[in-house]
């Protein structure tokens, strides 16, 4: 009361302020707690002054960015999210409207297009002192090819001659496996094999077609060739 001057230090080294009321911004760039003993010193008309002071308590300033196990891959892709070192509450949004609250969630992304699609995961994260942050990230996940085909034939008398169709969905590169040390590299639309039965019953074929996308990513098919041996 009946002050007519203030002089505020708000313990910080930062220059002292002479309003009434000022507002200080404290900051904490530490990793611990910080006390600031704040003083004011108040002048009546006299020249009398009277001290108080104050201390002001500042939490450190959370960053709880994270790294992840995987930033791309196919579909479906399982990603582990990491331990936040200092987070006591979590709040995780995967991107595509689902979320999580535990410490370090798995969760598995599907990407049923036909294209890769980018997800942005975000964090809202608080410490012991209720301090909240915020972190994001983005994950890339690839569509999965998939790999289909038809045979003209699958049965028959050796030698047998089968063509092969290959209908297979976002397929870059296929590789055929008619049989042991039979392998194919052919991205045809039609590929054909011959099938020799040298004894004396009816052997099966496992014929696998392996398909790799622009990304990398596998799918695989396989069905069986049944040849009769000649008589």
């Amino acid at each position: 009361m009946n002050a007519v001057g203030y002089v505020w230090d708000f313990g910080d080294g930062s220059p002292v302020s002479t309003e009434f009321e000022p507002s200080h911004l404290f900051e904490n760039n530490t990793d611990f707690i910080q006390n600031f003993d704040v003083t004011l010193v108040a002048l009546n008309v006299s020249g009398c002054h009277d001290t108080v002071s104050q201390t002001v308590t500042s939490y450190p300033e959370p960053d709880f960015g994270f790294d992840l196990s995987s930033y791309s891959g196919c579909s479906p892709l399982s990603v582990s999210f990491p331990v936040i070192n200092g987070a006591v509450t979590y709040e995780w949004d995967f991107g595509d409207g689902n979320s999580a609250t535990g410490p370090t969630p798995t969760y598995v992304y599907q990407n049923n297009t036909q294209n890769s699609v980018d997800y942005t995961v975000e964090l809202i994260a608080s410490n012991a002192f209720g301090c909240i942050d915020t972190s994001q990230s983005s994950i890339a996940v690839h569509p999965t090819p998939i790999a289909q085909m038809t045979a003209d034939i699958s049965s028959g008398c050796s030698p047998l001659i089968t063509e092969f169709t290959n209908h297979s969905v976002l397929a870059d590169q296929s590789e055929w496996i008619f049989g042991p040390g039979d392998t194919l590299w052919d991205n045809s639309e039609t590929v054909s094999s011959t099938f020799i039965n040298s004894g004396t019953s009816p052997e099966n074929f496992n014929v696998q077609l392996n398909v790799t996308s622009v990304d990398g990513c596998t799918s695989s098919a396989s069905m069986p060739v049944s040849v009769y041996p000649l008589p």
